[in-house]
């Protein structure tokens, strides 16, 4: 009899919550609602990975919300069709990487991370259950283009060798990124300088989370401390003459455009494990190849996707 009483209080309650003025359906995603609510939340989900946001106009960042929440139900229809994201398995590892999102902060534990998202009026089992379709939507792009990657081990080998051999120091560096890309009726040097432009008026970890297409515009742009060694060539050569707070120029990565900017920076003691470096160096081949990727997907299946708004 108690849970009959609770049942119907709680449907009383979110009967009224519905028809609520204040509580109003702004977006159907296919069979998938968006409330204003959610908007909210995910504003504040936002906030919390990039207290920075907090410069811009609440309509920017409502918009970018509004952008990140239709992204992510897109890619929930489209993962449900492969997998069951109700089955609770692997939380040891989406839990690291979740500490790993917030550790810019200044936040060393998960006990610390659950009271800073209490005080953002988020809970932890929601955001890993965001973080949960982001490492689905990953193990999905794996599946379907892991074997269109193009990795010449021979070329990175050569390049590390070379790359190694003229360092004067070893440097560890913390680096946040815009990825970009034009469309092509578009004067590109001309979107370059709007890009650029917004770095000057809003900072650059505002625009990477309003333009760049990267996962990584969530926080604001930021990668993690990576050790220079590891980086392709290419992006090694941007950055090598480079110090904290300087952007390098645009660096053309196939269709796409990258902006890095050296957030901070670490000399480490000189020690060299090739094979170690290596690795990393074809692993971060392997990411830039599959967000490439997955960009493609996602449009893909947005074409098919039918966005009411409301």
């Amino acid at each position: 009899m108690k849970i009959f009483f609770t049942l119907i209080l709680f449907l009383t309650v979110f009967s009224n919550i519905l028809l609520s003025d204040d509580f109003f359906i702004k977006y159907k995603v296919n069979n998938k609602i968006i409330t204003n609510y959610d908007i909210e939340k995910e504003e504040r989900y936002l906030l919390a990975l990039n207290p920075s946001l907090k410069k811009i106009n609440r309509n920017e960042r409502k918009n970018l919300a509004t952008k990140s929440i239709i992204r992510e139900k897109i890619k929930l229809i489209e993962l449900s069709k492969y997998y069951d994201l109700e089955i609770n398995e692997n939380e040891d590892i989406l839990a690291d990487i979740i500490n790993d999102l917030f550790i810019k902060n200044g936040l060393k534990n998960e006990q610390q991370i659950k009271n800073y998202l209490k005080d953002s009026k988020l809970e932890y089992e929601w955001i890993l259950q965001k973080i949960k379709i982001e490492t689905y939507w990953n193990t999905l792009i794996m599946q379907k283009y892991g074997n269109q990657l193009k990795i010449d081990t021979n070329i990175i080998k050569k390049e590390l060798k070379d790359q190694i051999k003229n360092l004067r120091k070893d440097r560890k560096l913390l680096l946040s990124e815009i990825l970009v890309k034009f469309d092509n009726k578009k004067n590109i040097e001309s979107e370059k300088q709007k890009i650029l432009k917004s770095i000057k008026d809003i900072g650059f970890e505002n625009t990477a989370s309003i333009l760049s297409i990267s996962k990584s515009a969530k926080t604001g742009g930021i990668i993690g401390w990576i050790d220079e060694k590891t980086l392709t060539k290419q992006i090694f050569e941007k950055l090598k003459n480079l110090k904290k707070d300087e952007i390098t120029s645009f660096i053309k990565l196939n269709n796409n455009y990258l902006i890095l900017k050296i957030v901070n920076v670490e000399e480490i003691e000189k020690k060299l494990n090739f094979e170690k470096i290596l690795q990393k160096r074809i692993s971060l081949k392997k990411n830039q190849q599959l967000e490439i990727f997955s960009g493609i997907y996602f449009e893909k299946i947005k074409q098919n996707t039918i966005i009411d708004e409301k």
